[in-house]
């Protein structure tokens, strides 16, 4: 009984395998000629050449234009950082680590502070 279970799946699986293999086209394309070809082939290539070549132009434009921007940007970011380190908070010493400059006391009262590590 077992036999004949495993012979019948067997066949069935050989079956759907010679089956499988059949998803081609059956009908064969007509041949061109082989000028036709030489000229379909030769057109093809020129084409996309042409297209790359264009495609290749306007990735390089836009490239070009975004780093120009992208210059123009961190020209503007040091120029504002050089107007930011001109102002006393940076330029004084007396400053130091302060946005306002710290009240200096007598020498008897005066207190640690947390800010720069100086008694002042």
């Amino acid at each position: 009984m077992n036999k004949w279970i495993a012979l019948v799946g067997g066949c069935a699986l050989c079956i759907s395998a010679v089956y499988a293999q059949t998803t081609r086209d059956l009908e064969p394309r007509p041949a061109l000629s082989a000028k036709a070809q030489k000229r379909l082939m030769r057109g093809k290539k020129n084409a996309s050449k042409v297209e790359s070549e264009a495609r290749t132009m306007a990735t390089q434009e836009e490239m070009i234009a975004r780093s120009k921007a992208i210059v123009r940007a961190r020209q503007e970011a040091i120029r504002q950082a050089n107007i930011r380190m001109k102002s006393p908070q940076y330029s004084d010493p007396t400053y130091f680590g302060h946005k306002r400059k710290p009240r200096i006391r007598k020498k008897g009262r005066r207190k640690w502070c947390e800010e720069c590590g100086i008694k002042h």
